[in-house]
């Protein structure tokens, strides 16, 4: 099978956030629920099956408009995709997790999804940091967590940093690798980059996996030689089987990355 890093310049880029109303729970309501998140509910066959969270990485600017191909290969098999919109200078403490599992409740309603439908967190970065310590503060419990290249120390981000951004935004967050031993019982899926630019990343995700593995939980890691955040076609391929094994649906045979 022929390899493809698929870049994703934007995780990282020096870009302006995206911009939403300041979280007001009394102002939220199911039609303007997507000045907060985007979600592909609209389209997903019914019955629904799974939701996905999906976290943004940092410096993720964008309000998605449009359905992505893999949002629709979700929709298809019934799963609906939740991608909450923020800063990454809140990922992951009580107050942002509790914001992100009330927009998850408003969609639930709206569109009848019950309790008992599997929950996955996914994403990339400081996403997938996100995906990782969600489930810490959140009342949500994942069926899997699966994260690309994720932040899982201070130091992963020292590369990158804008001037001030260390260590007052990290201070007193919750970091995946510090929480190894508490992180929620879940099946674990990583991809990590041999050439990912930011030193030390690619280790800490292996120390993380292996942490994970000696409580006794399934913690699968593909590593190859790709960039941050970026993925091989096997790569794609396994992440989309992983999850969507664990929600109870078929995978697309498709090669779309699900981080965005």
């Amino acid at each position: 099978m022929k390899f493809a890093l698929l870049v994703l310049v934007f995780v990282f880029a020096a870009a302006a956030f995206a911009q939403r109303k300041p979280f007001d729970r009394d102002k939220i309501t199911f039609e303007n629920v997507r000045e907060y998140a985007y979600t592909n509910a609209d389209i997903v066959k019914k019955p629904v099956r799974g939701v996905y969270l999906n976290f943004h990485g940092a410096g993720y600017g964008d309000v998605r408009n449009e359905d992505s191909p893999f949002a629709k290969a979700l929709a298809e098999a019934g799963v609906v995709e939740i991608f909450p919109y923020g800063t990454q200078d809140s990922w992951m403490k009580k107050g942002p997790a509790e914001e992100v599992e009330f927009l998850v409740d408003v969609i639930r309603r709206k569109y009848g999804i019950p309790d008992s439908v599997p929950v996955a967190f996914g994403g990339c970065s400081m996403g997938g940091f996100a995906a990782l310590t969600f489930g810490l503060f959140s009342k949500i419990k994942p069926a899997c967590v699966l994260a690309n290249c994720p932040v899982n120390v201070p130091e992963d981000w020292v590369d990158f940093q804008k001037p001030g951004l260390l260590p007052g935004t990290l201070e007193g967050i919750t970091h995946p690798l510090a929480a190894a031993d508490r992180l929620p019982e879940a099946d674990y899926f990583f991809i990590s980059g041999t050439n990912d630019p930011i030193p030390y990343m690619a280790r800490n995700t292996r120390a993380l996996a292996r942490r994970l593995r000696k409580r006794g939980l399934k913690a699968e890691l593909y590593e190859g030689p790709i960039g941050h955040c970026g993925a091989t076609e096997e790569m794609i391929l396994a992440w989309n089987s992983f999850l969507f094994e664990r929600l109870g649906v078929d995978a697309p045979a498709c090669p779309y990355g699900s981080w965005y």
